[in-house]
């Protein structure tokens, strides 16, 4: 990757960067600088993050001009979500539903306040599906990236252009945990709204993930210079 100056902005070129010793040389500041620093510091959100290191739970699998990356969506708040699946999408209309089967009566009104239940429990049920069997699924095949979120063939995807990805960063989701709002991957979209992922994803998962999309992304513009 093409490592700036931190303090002129300028590119240093390779003849001025020494791999074994950590060294980097502006020769324009006449000034040397950690090369590892100002990597990690043009990862951004994804410093420190090495794509050679793949976390428990995410698969690497590269076929040459195709790969793909498969991060596990499991995670704790699985055990919250079936609470809310059971209450809100079994006990809460089978109560209203049931004591009308039972009484022999049909009771329109307190049918239609059942439906608001179960759709809150269909989407608890699927939530609970997702932080269980869950994933994150993303395949690159020539310059076609596909995101994917869900389990099985069920779930949200979404297809761009590698080359019209114009960055990948961490941002938050809208979603909130403990009023703390939860990061996302993001990705910039020439002429289109950016791509949000991977909310539910583990941290160390979702910095990988990022990580090595900002990576592939980086590449591919090196590589169109």
């Amino acid at each position: 990757m093409e490592v700036t100056c931190p303090t002129c902005g300028g590119a240093i070129v390779p003849d001025d960067v020494n791999v074994a010793k950590d060294v980097a040389f502006c020769r324009a500041c006449n000034e040397a600088f950690s090369l590892s620093g100002l990597v990690d510091e043009a990862k951004g959100d994804f410093a420190g993050v090495d794509v050679h290191e793949i976390p428990a739970g995410v698969v690497v699998e590269n076929y040459g001009s195709r790969l793909t990356v498969s991060a596990s969506t499991r995670n704790g708040w699985a055990l919250g979500w079936l609470i809310f699946a059971i209450g809100f999408g079994i006990v809460a209309p089978g109560v209203m539903i049931g004591s009308q089967i039972k009484g022999g009566t049909f009771e329109i009104a307190l049918t239609l306040f059942a439906v608001p239940f179960a759709a809150v429990g269909a989407l608890a049920t699927y939530m609970t599906l997702l932080m269980t069997i869950g994933r994150v699924r993303i395949e690159l095949d020539a310059d076609r990236l596909e995101v994917f979120t869900g389990f099985a063939s069920l779930g949200r995807r979404k297809s761009v252009r590698l080359a019209s990805v114009t960055r990948v960063y961490l941002a938050a989701s809208g979603t909130r945990v403990n009023d703390q709002p939860v990061p996302c991957i993001w990705m910039d979209i020439e002429n289109d709204k950016p791509l949000k992922f991977g909310t539910w994803l583990r941290d160390d998962r979702k910095r990988y993930v990022g990580a090595l999309l900002q990576q592939l992304v980086r590449d591919r513009q090196h590589a169109r210079l």
